[in-house]
C-alpha cells in the first residue's frame, strides 16, 4: 500500500510542476482525487465480493468434510459388518429333537455336527454343488432315483 502512496503522490507532483495555474491545479487535484476515490470504491466492493465467496466456499467445505466423515463411517461399518466379522454363528435347529442352537464356524467349514441335546449327528449342508449328475431321483437329493452307475448296468 505504501508503493501505491508513492506513485500517486508522484503523479500529483508532475502535474503541480507543470500546471501553473492555481485554479486549474486545484480542481484537477480534485478530479484525480474522486477518480482514486471511485476506484478504490470499487476495489473494495471486489473485495468484499471475494471475501463473501470465499466464506461461502469455505462453509460449502464444512458441510462436505461433515458428509464425507458421515459416508466414510458409514462405510467403515459396512467394511466392518462384511469383512470383519470373526465371529460366524449359524443357528442349527436339530431334526432329531428339534433343539436350538448355534454353531461357530469361523475356524473351518464342517459338513457335521452333533447335536448338544440328543447327541445325534446333523449332515449340514451348505448349498454345495454335487459332483454327480442328478435327475432329480436319488438318495444324496431325498428322492428315489438310482444312482447313473446302476442305469447303465440295467442298459447292458
Amino acid at each position: 500500500m505504501a508503493e501505491l502512496q508513492e506513485k500517486f503522490n508522484k503523479i500529483i507532483s508532475e502535474i503541480e510542476s507543470k500546471i501553473q495555474n492555481k485554479e486549474e491545479l486545484d480542481f484537477i487535484k480534485e478530479k484525480i482525487s474522486n477518480i482514486s476515490t471511485l476506484f478504490l470504491d470499487q476495489l473494495d466492493k471486489v473485495i468484499d465480493l471475494n471475501t463473501a465467496r470465499m466464506d461461502e466456499i469455505a462453509e460449502n467445505q464444512t458441510i462436505l468434510n461433515r458428509k464425507i466423515a458421515n459416508i466414510e463411517q458409514f462405510m467403515h461399518n459396512i467394511e466392518k459388518d462384511i469383512y470383519m466379522d470373526d465371529n460366524c454363528d449359524f443357528e442349527i435347529i436339530c431334526p432329531y429333537c428339534n433343539n436350538e442352537f448355534e454353531i461357530d464356524i469361523s475356524e473351518e467349514v464342517k459338513n457335521e455336527i452333533e447335536c448338544p441335546e440328543c447327541h445325534n449327528i446333523i449332515e449340514l449342508d451348505w448349498n454345495q454343488e454335487e459332483q454327480h449328475s442328478c435327475n432329480g431321483h436319488c438318495c444324496s437329493c431325498g428322492s428315489e432315483c438310482e444312482d447313473e452307475d446302476d442305469n447303465d448296468d440295467e442298459d447292458m
